[in-house]
């Protein structure tokens, strides 16, 4: 499922049925519904459903404007925008930084302190509590992210960090880093959750209306495609947005692969072009590569990827300079949005003035 067209390739029988639909914005589950109706297959004679989405990944690039807290240690409640503070283009002083996914002022702490030893200060449960009213004011959270020091090795702190916030905030997501991706380096760790959490909303959305249309349909439950290149329970893609990002394009670059290795040609490079985002990925001795260094929009997603997805808006910016997307007019190109300098998302990785570069 992309944001323009929902493909469906079937295989059974030593044959291969395929269908494309578009895609249906205002529910996009729809549209994975539409495409089995529209292959004319028989619900009962489908035995599983593996499911690659974009919805993920169009979020990042598009900056869906999901609104996240942070809790975090005492004094660290800047490591998602200070980052590692290297700069991609070291002389382009038009490039600005990407705007980190949880805003400064939705950034709370706690006094608390892990280190290599164990614990050094003790959780102060006092704090806890300002940093949940401090949430509880700004009144329109949809998630919040709990990532505190050494917390990958010493996790008790952000458990119990969990279990008071989930007790007095019951209707909000909580994303643990140690849950999520329990490995040292905080920056990949507290980008990768706030990922994790900026993404929570929108993904269980998605899979609730999924599996409500399957039930209908009379479908076996889907597996989702993570973009490490395999497939997992769709509750557990739920709990694990993060793992959602680039699902719909890895999901290609596993199948260049295995078409690969059918045909005898071990090292490829596919192309993956949607209606968002275009995706590059080689295959090398029949396998594609792993890496847990991939940035995606911006953000730095620290889980495996094996991955490298028109309908992309052009625009005008305040400058008069041109720019195209990363707003996408989905399958209906003939009447996109109305877009303006004013309403365009900010895209995560500013282009100098010159559209041509």
């Amino acid at each position: 499922m992309a944001g323009t067209f929902t493909d469906l390739a079937a295989i059974g029988d030593g044959r291969v049925v395929t269908a494309k639909v578009s895609s249906t914005p205002a529910d996009q589950s729809k549209g994975v519904i539409d495409a089995i109706q529209a292959s004319s297959l028989d619900a009962k004679a489908i035995a599983a459903l593996a499911h690659g989405l974009t919805v993920a990944t169009n979020a990042l690039l598009e900056r869906a404007r999901a609104q996240v807290a942070l809790i975090t240690t005492e004094d660290f409640r800047d490591i998602l925008e200070i980052g590692r503070q290297n700069r991609p283009a070291l002389y382009d002083l038009t490039q600005r930084p990407p705007e980190p996914l949880v805003a400064r002022a939705h950034r709370f702490t706690v006094r608390e302190r892990m280190g290599r030893e164990g614990e050094i200060t003790p959780l102060d449960m006092a704090s806890v509590g300002a940093a949940i009213e401090a949430i509880r004011a700004v009144g329109n959270i949809e998630a919040i992210a709990i990532c505190l020091l050494f917390s990958f090795e010493y996790p008790e702190h952000e458990i119990a960090v969990a279990k008071r916030v989930a007790n007095a905030l019951p209707e909000l997501h909580v994303s643990r880093s140690s849950a999520v991706l329990p490995e040292f380096r905080e920056y990949g760790r507290f980008a990768t959750t706030s990922a994790n959490a900026y993404l929570s909303r929108r993904l269980n959305r998605y899979l609730d209306n999924l599996a409500g249309h399957r039930d209908a349909a009379g479908l076996p439950e889907p597996t989702v495609m993570q973009f490490s290149g395999g497939v997992i329970d769709i509750h557990i893609a739920a709990a694990n947005t993060a793992k959602g990002v680039l699902s719909g394009p890895a999901g290609g670059v596993v199948g260049a692969a295995w078409l690969g290795s059918l045909s005898g040609e071990a090292d490829l490079l596919t192309f993956d072009m949607a209606g968002t985002s275009t995706d590059v990925a080689p295959i090398a001795h029949g396998e594609a590569p792993a890496t847990t260094d991939s940035v995606v929009a911006g953000v730095p997603i620290k889980l495996p990827m094996a991955s490298a997805g028109g309908g992309s808006i052009a625009w005008a910016d305040e400058g008069g300079a041109l720019r195209v997307g990363p707003a996408s007019a989905a399958p209906n190109p003939a009447r996109p949005p109305n877009i303006s300098a004013a309403t365009m998302p900010r895209s995560p990785t500013p282009t100098s003035s010159w559209p041509y570069r």
